[in-house]
């Protein structure tokens, strides 16, 4: 899923300041086994040939010749996030480390993932991101975390697929796990501006005038456990969801209507969200029946009234 460039405008309008490293203490002088000092990209149109610029426990990172030396902001940023993600939503392939690939406005300024049961990116979670201007941080640095929340929506619990991309899209999921990671590597100032910010965003689905981030995360995050909630979903989709056999994992079998989406973030915070849901997005017919169709669906999928 590529990064919309849109957001470009947003995050200068967010007047983040300078960028700084989330926190210093956090890598550990064992940076582990020492990767490969040459990669050579071989997934969707890539094909160049990448350098070994970093490494550590959680992250490897690669550059291409349109990235210097000088671009080191990076490197802790993406280690505390994914250190950070593999804390509240668990392990996410075998290889405990991510992937990141800086590329110097090769592809325009677009992120993409690669998930690690795909054979295309060597069975690596990797975050593949193009910016022409790396000294301007306010693209890709939510840029990148954007990159990290498709990895965890694709590949949490062992089961690849993102059944709630229906309903979210490319993404609405984004606005709070980008918030949860500011907030949680102590970003006060980033998470601020970016909770200001989406406050007012609206946007047409799953119905017009949408506010998911006001009407929907924010009430259910704040209420029922903050990342415990955001989570918990993911839980109950590998424990619930259809799946079918993908190698030794599994893959879901398809997406998720807006109902049922509905019930497993009810089952996710414990309480009936169809009033929130009606806030946030209206409450139609269709949705009224996709939502007592998948009550009966999915009974285990529990909470109160």
């Amino acid at each position: 899923m590529k990064f919309n460039q849109y957001i470009l405008g947003l995050c200068l309008a967010l007047t983040f300041g300078a960028c700084k490293k989330s926190n210093d203490n956090n890598v550990s002088a064992d940076k582990g086994p020492k990767p490969d000092s040459i990669w050579k990209e071989h997934w969707l149109e890539h094909t160049q040939t990448l350098t070994l610029a970093y490494y550590d426990q959680e992250v490897v990172v690669y550059k291409d010749a349109g990235v210097g030396p000088a671009i080191a902001w990076p490197y802790q940023l993406m280690s505390d996030t994914w250190k950070y993600a593999k804390k509240v939503y668990g392990k996410m392939g075998d290889d405990p480390r991510l992937y990141v690939v800086l590329h110097g406005g090769t592809y325009g300024n677009v992120g993409q993932p690669q998930y690690y049961p795909d054979a295309s990116g060597e069975h690596r979670n990797i975050v593949d991101f193009s910016a022409g201007n790396w000294n301007n941080f306010v693209f890709p640095e939510p840029g990148m975390i954007h990159e990290v929340c498709h990895i965890v929506e694709s590949v949490t619990n062992q089961v690849k697929g993102s059944p709630a991309f229906e309903v979210w899209g490319d993404s609405k999921w984004q606005d709070i796990f980008v918030y949860d990671v500011y907030k949680n590597l102590g970003m006060k100032d980033k998470a601020a501006a970016w909770y200001n910010f989406y406050l007012d965003d609206a946007v047409t689905y799953p119905s017009k005038g949408s506010h998911w981030f006001r009407d929907w995360w924010m009430p259910i995050y704040s209420k029922y456990g903050e990342a415990q909630v955001l989570n918990k979903f993911f839980v109950l989709l590998s424990q619930h969801f259809p799946k079918v056999p993908l190698g030794k994992e599994q893959e879901y079998s398809r997406r998720m209507n807006l109902g049922e989406y509905i019930h497993f973030m009810s089952g996710a915070a414990g309480v009936n969200l169809k009033a929130q849901a009606t806030i946030a997005f209206g409450w139609s017919a269709e949705c009224d029946q996709q939502f007592k169709q998948a009550r009966l669906d999915f009974p285990n999928v529990k909470y109160t009234e």
